[in-house]
């Protein structure tokens, strides 16, 4: 995306591919639109053009790569995940909630994007390194109406391989 793009353009391109996410994972549409709009400047960051990364993921432990099937190991600049494409970016981000328990609380909000951020939020961005990082995100939601982009759940297809089992019990 050219730096002086404009935020609707963002939008309307990466809905589609959000949404292709929400329905393998679950995590709303809505969200992956807010947060990757905020960590990438809707596309427009040196990060998000050079290495794909919308997410603002870093590198973290090298031995992930191995077992993470949307990320190669690549990294930009100064230890920044480099992705292949938009698409694998946001299964990396979808796929990271479900990793290692932290964000627990925040999937028994998914039905509810605003809780969802309240409770994710403050781990992914924690309230020392980012104080009103989750009002950005509800203001990004919110002032570009992106849940009329979340899917209900009749039209969700958990993948097994991105979300365990006890969260696709019924």
């Amino acid at each position: 995306m050219a730096a002086d793009a404009p935020p609707a353009l963002y939008i309307e391109r990466a809905a589609p591919i959000a949404q292709d996410v929400m329905r393998a994972s679950g995590i709303p549409a809505s969200v992956i639109l807010a947060q990757s709009a905020l960590e990438s400047n809707y596309g427009r960051s040196e990060l998000a053009r050079e290495a794909r990364n919308y997410t603002g993921f870093r590198v973290g432990d090298p031995a992930w790569a191995a077992t993470d099937p949307y990320w190669d190991g690549s990294s930009y600049g100064s230890g920044w995940r480099k992705y292949a494409t938009v698409r694998a970016c946001y299964f990396d981000f979808a796929r990271n909630f479900y990793r290692g328990g932290l964000y627990r609380d925040a999937l028994a909000m998914l039905p509810d994007p605003v809780a969802f951020v309240l409770a994710e939020a403050p781990v992914y961005a924690p309230p020392s390194e980012n104080v009103d990082y989750s009002q950005r995100v509800l203001s990004i939601l919110s002032e570009h109406a992106l849940t009329r982009y979340d899917l209900p759940p009749a039209q969700l297809a958990l993948d097994p391989s991105i979300v365990p089992a006890q969260y696709r019990a019924a």
